[in-house]
């Protein structure tokens, strides 16, 4: 996805300061559909914009094209090295990698947290005593004995 917008956005330098969004979208639209676009200044005060088409093909003209004489300016198009709206790609990033997380880092977030560690130990101990009455039950099951009145009871509280 990243690739795909980067080869879809065009760094256009020389604009003249003043220059609004839509006098670049006018002069960018000829090329095809923008999706978004956005005007900055360099560190040395140039301004320039950047435009993101919709589609690659647009995108591919105009750096190709490369130079163009606009009101007695130089606009140049090159490659942009950096995208118009690079929070909504981090945020996109930020969603994609959040579910990723394996057992072991885990374990360290849930050790970490004071708060965390107290309710996790709780959760561990009611797990364990879960489990030990299932194999109870399973146990006296298995050797053709009545459940006792323990196994009883926590069949009752599972039901």
């Amino acid at each position: 996805a990243s690739e795909d917008q980067r080869l879809r956005t065009v760094h256009v330098a020389g604009l003249a300061d003043g220059t609004t969004p839509e006098m670049l979208k006018r002069l960018c639209e000829k090329f095809g559909e923008i999706e978004r676009l956005k005007i900055d200044k360099d560190v040395t005060g140039a301004a320039f914009g950047l435009v993101e088409f919709r589609e690659r093909g647009p995108a591919h003209i105009c750096k190709m094209q490369g130079k163009f004489l606009v009101d007695g300016r130089v606009i140049t198009c090159t490659e942009a090295k950096s995208m118009v709206d690079e929070g909504n790609f981090m945020e996109q990033m930020i969603q994609f990698q959040a579910p990723i997380l394996d057992a072991m880092s885990m374990r360290n977030i849930l050790t970490q947290q004071g708060d965390l560690r107290d309710k996790l130990d709780q959760v561990r101990a009611a797990a364990m005593e879960f489990a030990s009455k299932q194999q109870a039950t399973v146990d006296e099951s298995s050797l053709g004995q009545e459940p006792t009145a323990e196994a009883d009871q926590a069949e009752r509280k599972r039901s």
